[in-house]
Formats: structure tokens, C-alpha cells, sequence
């Protein structure tokens, strides 16, 4: 299968697989992490072939990882990372509420009838 895209749909789809990749990055459930693999392998695919087009300034080769990146010029001002940060702020906003909730439950009730009831 081969898809022509264009620069800027290239780049589109180098923030796409970008944010999924980070997103899988999170995953505490992939104990084996063979699903991130999966995503970083394709991820990788579209970073070489931005490289190869007129998107070479926005990817870089990780001599740790032994995998390509975007840059972090890239990533600073890419929507893909305004995303990630989008929901890293709703998830920390969303943890705090049920913890502070549980905390006024446990000085309401006590911690042995909070720890009875579940």
C-alpha cells in the first residue's frame, strides 16, 4: 500500500502518530509493552519517511533509543503536544477531585466505616 500525502499532511500525521505514541507511553497496563512497541514501530516508519521528504528539520535520529524523534524545536510548538498536556492537566485536575473527595469522606466517616464500605 502507498499513500501520497503532502508536506503538510505528512506533518499532520507525524503529530498524530506522535501523540498516540506518547499516549501508549502511559499505559501502566502494557507490562510487556508490546503495545507500545507497536505504536513506536510505526511511528518510527512515518518519522524516516519525513526525513526523506522536505520534513527532514523536524526529525532527528535518538542514538539512545536507536529510533527517530521529532525534534524538541518541533514539539514546542506542535498541536499534537498541546494535546498531551490537555489531558495530562484534566487527568491530574480529575485524580486530585477523587482524592480530596475521599480524604473528606474518611474525616467525615472515620477510616474504619470508609474502609468497611469498600
Amino acid at each position: 500500500m502507498h499513500l501520497r500525502l503532502s508536506d503538510d499532511e505528512l506533518a499532520t500525521l507525524v503529530e498524530m502518530v506522535s501523540l498516540a505514541t506518547e499516549m501508549a507511553a502511559l499505559n501502566p497496563n502494557d507490562t510487556e509493552q508490546a503495545g507500545y512497541a507497536r505504536f513506536e514501530g510505526i511511528e518510527n516508519k512515518v518519522l524516516e519517511a519525513a526525513k526523506s521528504t522536505g520534513l527532514a528539520d523536524i526529525v532527528e535520529f535518538d542514538m539512545e533509543r536507536g529510533k527517530n524523534r521529532v525534534t524538541e524545536k518541533f514539539q514546542e510548538n506542535a498541536y499534537f503536544q498541546e494535546c498531551f498536556n490537555e489531558v495530562r492537566n484534566a487527568v491530574f485536575w480529575e485524580e486530585l477531585m477523587i482524592r480530596l473527595a475521599e480524604r473528606d469522606l474518611i474525616q467525615e466517616i472515620g477510616p474504619a466505616a470508609q474502609r468497611g464500605a469498600q
